[in-house]
């Protein structure tokens, strides 16, 4: 039973005989964002003991991998494994256990997430070149084919291929997937959200992606990642 109880979803769900799979960000570091800051390494199984409270103690994660993003504190994503007792809140879990399956560096994919975001709303708005053109430039510089300077006049290049009332809003979202990011994992989410989420494209009548559009691609490019670096990303828990 989830209850809103001084600003926070309270509910517990006693978990016995199955888990839940998650995702998790950690910094580039690989160490837990609060102390005692854990080395966190793939097969490690963390416990805390009850009583949980979300956001205070507990392991958390999220079932989406948007929703992980959001509190990401770096580009290092685990798949996880939640057991144990388990609250559940709107976005996020909170567990007696958890263990990593798999981890990766995610900051290329991150750049590639943001880059097809824009490249979605420019082709719901009928600009399909603009949005080929976005994922190709930032193909050539996650590829080290150009520079941060080449890159900023690619983006000035695309941004003149927009034209009509929505010119503006589009070129802000050019801007925002090849230019300003320099840490995509605080940047993606946005990104996502506020400017892909396209608001005011569903406003004056344009089909603008969903949430869980936004999850299924990203959680394509992370699962392709661990298949890419050849991790065992089978979902199922590793101590089995």
């Amino acid at each position: 039973m989830l209850r809103y109880i001084n600003g926070h979803y309270v509910g517990t769900a006693e978990v016995t005989d199955m888990t839940i799979l998650g995702w998790h960000f950690l910094r580039d570091d690989c160490r837990l964002q609060f102390l005692p800051h854990t080395l966190v390494e793939p097969g490690q199984t963390l416990t805390v003991k009850p009583p949980l409270e979300m956001c205070r103690h507990g392991l958390h994660a999220s079932m989406e991998p948007l929703n992980a993003l959001w509190y990401a504190p770096g580009p290092v994503v685990c798949r996880v494994e939640l057991s144990g007792e388990i609250l559940q809140d709107t976005n996020k879990l909170c567990a007696e256990r958890r263990t990593v399956l798999w981890m990766a560096d995610a900051t290329t994919v991150l750049h590639e997430f943001m880059a097809w975001c824009a490249a979605d709303m420019a082709e719901r708005l009928g600009l399909r070149d603009v949005g080929v053109a976005i994922v190709e430039a930032k193909k050539l510089w996650l590829h080290k084919q150009i520079n941060d300077r080449d890159l900023r006049w690619l983006a000035a290049e695309i941004s003149q291929m927009v034209v009509g009332d929505l010119a503006g809003y589009m070129q802000h979202a050019i801007w925002r997937a090849l230019v300003v990011p320099t840490e995509p994992y605080t940047d993606a989410e946005i990104l996502a959200l506020h400017v892909s989420g396209q608001t005011r494209l569903k406003f004056i009548g344009f089909p603008s992606a969903t949430a869980e559009q936004h999850n299924a691609k990203l959680e394509e490019l992370l699962l392709g990642l661990a298949r890419e670096q050849n991790i065992d990303n089978q979902e199922v828990s590793i101590n089995e």
